[in-house]
């Protein structure tokens, strides 16, 4: 059997995991062009969108995690972890669950959350899944910065902030985030 850590020292597991990410995604990058035009629009693009996901951010901190697949799904699978993983009920409650296949990253990182507060909560639960929107508008303007130049990637960041479902994955605790910053990362 593999050991299993308790629920208080999850805390450790993703340092581990993060150094050997960062090794094995070492590469050679090309030095960024400090002079390309569009720098400029590119920086601004990036501020505004960025502001925009604190906006949402903190307008999603202020309504609990109750409604639509981000309840009935993700949460509820990270309340059986957290509660139902030690006493041997994990797998069995998973058949109450719409989608048992579903991966466990998002409800992980919830479960995390509620190590860490020491309880159950229904406002914080979201605080580890929605930085994946800023980090997908982060990747999408280095990938198309670096293929179509910075002016053209200002472009796409401000699109991409603006979109009604960018401002709904950002204020969620659905996997679209991760998906979405999965798939920019794989292209």
């Amino acid at each position: 059997a593999l050991p299993i850590l308790p629920v208080r020292e999850w805390g450790v597991v993703p340092l581990p995991l993060l150094l050997v990410l960062l090794y094995a995604g070492r590469r050679r990058i090309e030095a960024p062009r400090a002079h390309e035009p569009g720098n400029g629009l590119l920086r601004a693009a990036l501020a505004f969108g960025l502001a925009l996901c604190a906006v949402y951010f903190v307008s999603a901190s202020g309504a609990p995690c109750l409604l639509g697949d981000e309840a009935n799904l993700w949460a509820t699978k990270a309340k059986s972890l957290t509660l139902d993983w030690y006493a041997g009920e994990f797998a069995a409650a998973q058949r109450l669950s719409p989608h048992p296949d579903y991966p466990l990253w998002n409800p992980l990182l919830q479960a995390w959350v509620y190590s860490a507060v020491g309880d159950v909560v229904h406002f914080e639960n979201r605080w580890l899944v929605l930085p994946f929107a800023a980090s997908m508008l982060l990747a999408v303007a280095a990938a198309v910065r670096r293929r179509a130049g910075a002016s053209f990637a200002a472009l796409c960041v401000l699109a991409l902030a603006l979109e009604p479902e960018f401002a709904h994955l950002a204020t969620t605790a659905y996997a679209d985030g991760m998906v979405g910053l999965g798939l920019v990362l794989l292209l």
